[in-house]
């Protein structure tokens, strides 16, 4: 009888540890396959961006986790979705940053430590301009660059995911059978972006404006790039070249004596960090084509325009309070088939001389 006992004690234990252990291993195989994230979506308005929203064509989505004294990446998506973008989080602090397009589909912007929360920037890319190398312009530039195709960034910060989230995501996993499609997603918040290229708006007088039918040059100091995250610019400055396409001629600023100006337009990430608009901080190289096309005029000196440069109250643009006027007068010469003075190069060795062109 008590043998008979031990035997039924005996099986009942067995029981109940198979129960126990039977059950724990489909909890455990629940628990690894449910996500313990919760679904959070940002949404995105290019259209402040001061730029061509409607040009854009996808983003790139960075999710930075946020810890004690840093913020490290976590994840990355890319999306054609340009209005909004879902990420899944572990609880935890969260900042989004997002830029538009992808960093392969730029040609003239080199991108550098994505994933470092305080480093990420995007640069211009160098270039070579055949004609400026003669003058051996004296600054602190690293190369002479591209003009940068636009581009604008943004951020939200201080995401918050929290248990309950995670919680309620879970629960909506599991009851809506196994389906992340059935969990509610929580929208964190609306990202804005700024454009981190401005325009920067050079004007020159010339001295004997009848005579002039194109210019050309190359502006020295200005930022290299911009921190993606902060949009601040970087402090290393690079040079832009001003092909003809950039410059025209001013209607109503001929005065009697034979005097106009002329205006070109460069896009840039504007001046460097620790800019103090000092004379020389940036220099303007130029070279004048006249109305017979082949007589250039030059100056060998760069022409410092640092002290004239302003920025809009509004937006990042550049512009320069009062033209600079040009040393050299332009002479006389006989329009088309003329040969008085100058150097002789022909239009069409000047086109050839403009800029290195870009591989798309």
């Amino acid at each position: 009888m008590k043998n008979n006992r031990k035997h039924i004690v005996f099986e009942l234990i067995v029981a109940m540890a198979i129960f126990v252990l039977a059950t724990s291993c489909q909890h455990k195989d629940l628990c690894y396959y449910h996500p313990h994230v919760a679904p959070v979506k940002v949404t995105v308005d290019w259209e402040k961006a001061n730029g061509n929203a409607a040009a854009i064509t996808g983003m790139t989505a960075h999710l930075f986790t946020k810890e004690e004294k840093n913020q490290t990446i976590n994840t990355t998506v890319t999306t054609h979705n340009v209005k909004e973008v879902v990420f899944d989080a572990l609880e935890g602090n969260y900042t989004v940053a997002v830029f538009n397009d992808t960093p392969e589909e730029y040609s003239s912007l080199k991108f550098f430590d994505l994933g470092d929360y305080d480093n990420a920037s995007v640069q211009a890319s160098e270039t070579s301009v055949p004609w400026y190398s003669k003058y051996k312009v004296k600054s602190n530039d690293k190369f002479v660059a591209h003009q940068p195709e636009w581009i604008a960034s943004g951020v939200l910060t201080d995401i918050i995911v929290d248990k309950d989230m995670v919680d309620k995501a879970e629960k909506e996993y599991i009851d809506g059978g196994f389906k992340m499609a059935a969990r509610s997603v929580t929208v964190a918040g609306n990202v804005i972006p700024d454009s981190l290229i401005c325009n920067l708006k050079i004007r020159v007088i010339l001295n004997g404006i009848d005579n002039y039918y194109q210019a050309r040059a190359v502006v020295s100091g200005m930022a290299l790039g911009r921190h993606i995250i902060s949009k601040e610019p970087l402090s290393e400055s690079v040079s832009h070249y001003a092909g003809m396409e950039s410059w025209k001629f001013v209607n109503g600023t001929m005065t009697a004596d034979g005097k106009g100006e002329i205006q070109g337009t460069i896009t840039c990430f504007g001046l460097p960090a620790g800019f103090r608009g000092n004379k020389d901080d940036v220099k303007l190289t130029l070279e004048i084509m006249l109305v017979d096309k082949k007589t250039i005029i030059t100056h060998e000196t760069a022409l410092s325009i640092g002290h004239l440069i302003k920025q809009e109250e509004s937006g990042i643009n550049l512009y320069m309070v009062e033209a600079i006027v040009f040393p050299e007068p332009l002479p006389y010469v006989k329009p088309e088939d003329g040969t008085e003075g100058g150097f002789d190069v022909g239009i069409d060795d000047w086109e050839k001389e403009e800029i290195d062109i870009l591989d798309h």
